[in-house]
């Protein structure tokens, strides 16, 4: 019976809602709400491989730079730049990140 609950817990790349690929994913979550970043942080962060967050799309924009990012969840109504903006933006430069 212990052995059947650890099994439960220590493999969450095996949790059938997210599937096998979240366990090597790079995930930047870009939400101008403290409360949804959190959210989406304890939900993904045990299940992926790393996970960073951005609060505007400035930040955003020096992490992509920084590093790469295999999902980037963006939020699109939030103060000054929204996401749809930011977006066209890093495509038109190639949405290529340097990668780490």
């Amino acid at each position: 019976m212990q052995g059947e609950a650890a099994r439960k817990t220590s493999v969450p790349e095996r949790d059938p809602e997210f599937g096998p690929w979240l366990a090597q994913a790079s995930i930047l979550i870009v939400d101008d709400e403290p409360g949804m970043r959190n959210f989406l942080v304890r939900t993904l962060g045990p299940r992926c491989k790393r996970i960073e967050e951005a609060a505007d799309t400035d930040e955003a924009s020096r992490k992509l730079d920084a590093h790469h990012f295999d999902v980037v969840i963006l939020d699109n109504i939030m103060p000054g730049k929204n996401g749809v903006d930011w977006l066209a933006e890093q495509r038109a430069i190639g949405f290529s990140p340097r990668r780490s």
